[in-house]
């Protein structure tokens, strides 16, 4: 058989191997289709799913209290809460920036003074008025209804409480006095002073015995406390004992000896 011959019974024998080549290009080119397209939708999803992702982050950051994995990160479905972001404080501390500017703009309503009042002002001294000395066994009268008596002085040694003070030999001197006249009188403002013949002051003891007037002393009252003072034994002859109870009162003098 000659070679034309050969080449035509095959394709009489074979007349539909071309077909079946071209249906099986076909099939394989068909099959590919679908895992592209997959492939394909699978990016646009992801590249949706990454979308919505950057749009919840900037959703979330803006309300919520935790941080939230930005859209180009690896983290498969999407954005994820990190479990440790806080909130920040304008969003937890329930106060607002107008809250803040009213209280710190809010003015106090100011008192006007009683008087307009002067730096150029002068106030008069008033001069201290003494009344005559007496004995110190002698009631001491202020001239207006008030008197002051010393019940007793006595020996005693002092024992030191307060810087300044000194522990000595010294008096304890009982004082009363009686309020005869039409009001109260303030007791917290009675000073009680002992000088030594020379006019040295003697120092005034805060500790036991020592207990000073208090209190107010309402009229036809009488009230009594306890003055010590250090001051040696050789300074006692000639003393002065001076009570003072108001700048409105003069002062009792008492003098004598404090053996």
């Amino acid at each position: 058989m000659n070679p034309t011959t050969r080449r035509r019974a095959w394709r009489v024998a074979f007349p539909s191997a071309a077909l079946a080549t071209a249906l099986l290009l076909t099939a394989c080119t068909s099959a590919e289709s679908p895992a592209t397209s997959s492939s394909t939708a699978a990016t646009t999803s992801s590249a949706a799913a990454s979308g919505t992702a950057g749009t919840s982050a900037t959703t979330i950051s803006g309300t919520g209290s935790g941080s939230v994995a930005p859209s180009g990160s690896s983290t498969s479905g999407g954005a994820q809460p990190s479990g440790t972001g806080s909130a920040s404080p304008s969003a937890t501390s329930g106060t607002t920036s107008d809250d803040l500017q009213t209280t710190a703009t809010r003015a106090t309503t100011p008192v006007a003074p009683t008087s307009p009042g002067n730096i150029d002002q002068t106030v008069p001294s008033r001069a201290e008025t003494t009344a005559p000395a007496v004995d110190l066994t002698e009631t001491g009268n202020y001239g207006n209804g008030v008197t002051v008596l010393l019940d007793k002085i006595t020996a005693v040694e002092t024992a030191a409480e307060l810087p300044g003070e000194v522990a000595g030999p010294g008096v304890r001197i009982d004082v009363s006095i009686t309020n005869d006249s039409d009001a109260a009188i303030d007791l917290g403002n009675v000073v009680v002073d002992l000088q030594d013949k020379d006019g040295g002051p003697a120092t005034f003891m805060t500790a036991d015995p020592s207990a000073p007037f208090s209190g107010s002393l309402p009229p036809g009252e009488t009230a009594s406390a306890v003055y010590v003072f250090t001051i040696p034994a050789t300074d006692r002859s000639g003393v002065t004992v001076t009570v003072r109870y108001s700048i409105d009162a003069p002062v009792v003098v008492f003098t004598g000896d404090a053996q």
